[in-house]
């Protein structure tokens, strides 16, 4: 009774060892995958910061470019806009700036005036639609776009319907902007004067 019983014992045991050697090689596959998941992931990381440190390269060239210049054409003192990115809650924001020329002193943009933040806001956005994809049409409507730019010799204003006029015509773009700047009306092709009767109906004359 006693040798059935160890023989019952030992194929019971046999079957355990059989069972924990399958287990064993199951974890050994399972940990062959992971460590391969990982490179794979490590290796996709790495493109994809690769690809995404390319594209803010991109971006930075295109959008700080383009508002550098258009600050550089009307404003005397003119400003670099920086663009820089970084990575907050595990996203990638751009952080706006600006620096004078040579220097590495950077300003919150609020801190260069209105008429710098007007003229970069200008230029953003024309960066913006430049880079969209599949682009949109070459119409951008203005309201008062230089409603902050304060210069009583009205120099700036001159200096910023050119600038306008300039990236009309390199971009393709058409502009219809509602302004009451004399600037902008003397550089537009086409100019309407636009009045309300005393009855409220618009009226529209050709300038």
């Amino acid at each position: 009774m006693i040798l059935v019983e160890l023989q019952a014992d030992l194929e019971r045991r046999k079957g355990q060892r059989t069972e924990a050697g399958a287990q064993v090689c199951t974890t050994q596959t399972r940990l062959k995958l992971l460590v391969q998941l990982e490179v794979d992931i490590m290796e996709a990381q790495e493109i994809l910061q690769t690809v995404a440190q390319a594209t803010q390269r991109e971006l930075e060239y295109h959008i700080s470019e383009l508002v550098t210049l258009a600050m550089g054409s009307v404003l005397r003192d003119p400003y670099e806009l920086c663009l820089d990115f970084v990575l907050r809650r595990n996203r990638s924001e751009a952080v706006l700036s600006f620096r004078r020329p040579g220097q590495d002193v950077k300003l919150e943009p609020y801190e260069g005036g209105g008429g710098a933040v007007n003229i970069a806001a200008m230029g953003l956005r024309f960066a913006l639609w430049r880079m969209q994809r599949p682009g949109s049409r070459p119409v951008v409507v203005l309201d008062e776009p230089f409603y902050h730019l304060n210069d009583p010799t009205r120099e700036l204003h001159v200096r910023a319907a050119t600038m306008l006029k300039t990236i009309s015509e390199k971009l393709g773009l058409q502009l219809l902007i509602v302004t009451l700047l004399p600037e902008l009306i003397e550089t537009a092709d086409r100019a309407f004067h636009i009045a309300r009767d005393s009855h409220g109906v618009s009226q529209v004359e050709v300038v």
